[in-house]
């Protein structure tokens, strides 16, 4: 099985039962399929709260740049009219002024 070459034997846990008893012991040997499980369980909790994180710093970070890039629309419309008032040209805007 590749978790005993892995990890090797698994420890066995002996308990005294009683105190009377000084013979009477409890062995306790996990099952390897249990370890495997409660350790896959583990795993899975923190791939799924890293996975959350990262989709949250993406979004986060998305926010970020489209706000930073926000105003480089009406500098590069101040760079254009500009130009054009320093070189003569007109040019009609297609898009639509609000009237307000």
């Amino acid at each position: 099985m590749a978790y005993r070459g892995f990890f090797g034997p698994e420890p066995s846990v002996a308990t005294p039962v009683s105190i009377k008893e000084p013979g009477a012991v409890v062995i306790a040997t996990p099952e390897p399929a249990a370890v495997v499980r409660q350790a896959w369980r583990q795993v899975s909790v923190i791939l799924t709260i890293a996975s959350a994180m990262a989709i949250g710093i993406c979004l986060l970070a998305g926010a970020v740049i489209a706000h930073t890039l926000a105003p480089t629309e009406r500098v590069v419309g101040g760079f254009v009219a500009s130009r054009m008032a320093t070189t003569g040209i007109e040019c009609k805007s297609t898009r639509k002024e609000n009237s307000d």
